[in-house]
C-alpha cells in the first residue's frame, strides 16, 4: 500500500496539470466556436462583410465534433448554394447591333429574377445554419426570428447600394462597355491684357 501512496504523491501533480490543461483546451475551443456563431449572427444583415466570410470559413475547422455534424451539413448546403448563383449577362458594346441590346435586356431581366430567387434561398439556408449553430450553445432561435429580427439602418443599405453602383459603372467604363462622358462647364477665356503679358 505504501508504494500506491508514493505513486499517488508523485503522479498527482502531473495528473492535475494534465486535467487543468485539458479543461483549458476545451474552454478555448468552446469560446472560438461561440465567437464564430456570435459574429455570424451580428453580421447576418451584411453577409459580404469580411468578418462574416472569415467566420463561415472557420466552421469546418472548429465544428468538428459528432454533435456538430448538422452544423457542418448545413454549412455544406449553403456553400454549395453560394457556388450556384446566377451569372450576370455581358453588356454589349454601344457599336453592336440593336438585336444584341434587345437580347441583353431580356437576359438582364431573367438574371434579376433568378438573382431574387437565389437571394431568398440564400437567406433561408443561412437561417437554417444559424439555427443549428444556436442549438449547440443552447440558443433557441426560430428561423423567422433569425431572418427578420435584424437591425440594419437604411442609411447603411443605401451606402452599400451606391458603392455597388459606383463599382459597376467604373467596371463598365474600364471594360469599354460604357463611354466616359465629358462636359466642359467653364471654358477658360483669355483677354487682350493676358495675351500682352505672355508676349
Amino acid at each position: 500500500m505504501e508504494w500506491l501512496t508514493i505513486l499517488a504523491i508523485a503522479v498527482g501533480p502531473f495528473l492535475g496539470i494534465w486535467v487543468h490543461g485539458n479543461l483549458e483546451d476545451k474552454k478555448r475551443t468552446y469560446e472560438r466556436k461561440l465567437d464564430i456563431f456570435k459574429t455570424l449572427m451580428a453580421t447576418r444583415a451584411t453577409p459580404l462583410a469580411r468578418e462574416h466570410v472569415e467566420s463561415l470559413n472557420r466552421i469546418d475547422i472548429e465544428f468538428t465534433g459528432q454533435k456538430e455534424k448538422r452544423v457542418r451539413e448545413a454549412w455544406a448546403v449553403l456553400l454549395d448554394h453560394y457556388g450556384q448563383g446566377p451569372i450576370q449577362p455581358t453588356k454589349p458594346l454601344p457599336s453592336q447591333p440593336p438585336a444584341d441590346h434587345e437580347r441583353y435586356s431580356t437576359e438582364w431581366q431573367n438574371y434579376e429574377n433568378a438573382q431574387e430567387r437565389w437571394s431568398e434561398r440564400t437567406i433561408e439556408l443561412r437561417a437554417a445554419l444559424l439555427k443549428e449553430m444556436g442549438l449547440i450553445f443552447k440558443y433557441e432561435f426560430d428561423e423567422i426570428k433569425i431572418k427578420k429580427a435584424i437591425y440594419h439602418p437604411r442609411f447603411h443599405g443605401d451606402v452599400e447600394a451606391e458603392q455597388l453602383l459606383l463599382l459597376t459603372a467604373a467596371n463598365d467604363v474600364f471594360r469599354g462597355n460604357r463611354p466616359l462622358a465629358m462636359y466642359i462647364v467653364n471654358w477658360p477665356t483669355q483677354n487682350d491684357s493676358d495675351e500682352d503679358k505672355t508676349l
